[in-house]
């Protein structure tokens, strides 16, 4: 039988493994606006992952404190709805709408697509989650 956390850490894993496929996938979307504010393509070293496995660590224990230990089995979909938005909101609005006033080339567009995907992506995973505790 699965314990309470570990099942709060494979969806950790699981959160941000699909995040970082989304991230993967979208690469030459967001590398074009890249491209457009520093003139060259991006650029990735050591440095650069480093960077990336912290901001994943720091998401990934972000959703399990805030999220994931707000959710119990007796916990509605309604109950945890406000909750998962506005992290969602929080985490991918204060990234994206700071890239947004960082840089004079930064599409507003680009800034709603990436929130709008950290929204959806933590309700998202946190329902199945959700769901899974129900059944457990």
């Amino acid at each position: 039988m699965i314990s309470n956390i570990q099942l709060k850490l494979l969806f950790v894993v699981i959160y941000l493994v699909v995040d970082i496929l989304y991230v993967s996938m979208s690469r030459e979307y967001y590398g074009s606006y890249v491209k457009k504010i520093q003139g060259s393509d991006m650029k990735y070293s050591n440095a650069n992952m480093v960077s990336a496995i912290l901001s994943y660590i720091i998401l990934g224990a972000g959703w399990f404190v805030f999220i994931a230990n707000k959710i119990k089995p007796s916990t509605t979909y309604l109950e945890i709805l406000p909750f998962t938005v506005l992290y969602g909101l929080i985490i991918y609005g204060v990234f994206n709408t700071t890239l947004f006033v960082m840089f004079d080339k930064w599409d507003i567009y680009v800034s709603i697509r990436d929130t709008m995907w950290g929204v959806s992506w933590i309700t998202t995973i946190s329902l199945i989650y959700l769901t899974v505790l129900k059944k457990l």
